[in-house]
């Protein structure tokens, strides 16, 4: 099953860690066309064995995540606390963000990248294997939030028109609770 929606709102793991999408390795997790004026939060999650093939009947794109803005609309994104492993997508391995008329505000806190491949590519391109920003994406990286540790872990494999202007260490992170 893939999750393809429009909505305003949070999605909200536990506290834990527990709330696990895995695509099994056929299919891209999440694909998620915005249109909200309020942020969406998407928090204690973990995305595994996505596959964002370009064939399979969905735009090819993030492995476990696309979050595209097609219009004149102001959305941001936050991931918090997630955990993104093993995906595979076409164009960033596990995320895809694109903005076209107007700026894609996307934060990631706490969030940790590991085993992600972006290897559906023709001859001569290079996406990024974690992120792959384009359009009006603005990005912006950093520590978990009050009440974790941080544990800095390796940079990011992230490519795009707008990954030079990424507000942070471009770094994987991993929270613990204190």
């Amino acid at each position: 099953m893939n999750f393809v929606f429009q909505w305003n709102g949070n999605l909200l793991g536990s506290e834990e860690g527990e709330t696990i999408f895995d695509g099994e390795d056929k299919r891209q997790i999440f694909f998620i066309e915005s249109k909200m004026k309020e942020p969406l939060i998407m928090k204690a999650l973990t995305f595994t064995n996505g596959n964002g093939k370009p064939d399979d009947g969905f735009i090819g794109l993030g492995g476990a995540l696309t979050f595209e803005v097609d219009g004149p609309f102001r959305s941001s994104v936050q991931l918090e606390r997630c955990n993104f492993h093993n995906n595979r997508g076409e164009k960033g391995g596990a995320i895809y963000v694109y903005g076209s008329l107007s700026t894609v505000k996307f934060s990631m806190l706490g969030t940790s990248f590991s085993d992600n491949k972006a290897d559906f590519l023709k001859e001569g391109e290079d996406f990024g294997d974690d992120l792959q920003l384009e359009g009006s994406a603005d990005l912006t990286v950093g520590e978990c939030p009050d009440g974790y540790t941080t544990t800095k872990g390796d940079k990011l494999d992230a490519k795009g028109d707008n990954v030079a202007n990424v507000k942070g260490d471009l770094v994987s992170y991993e929270c613990t609770k204190a």
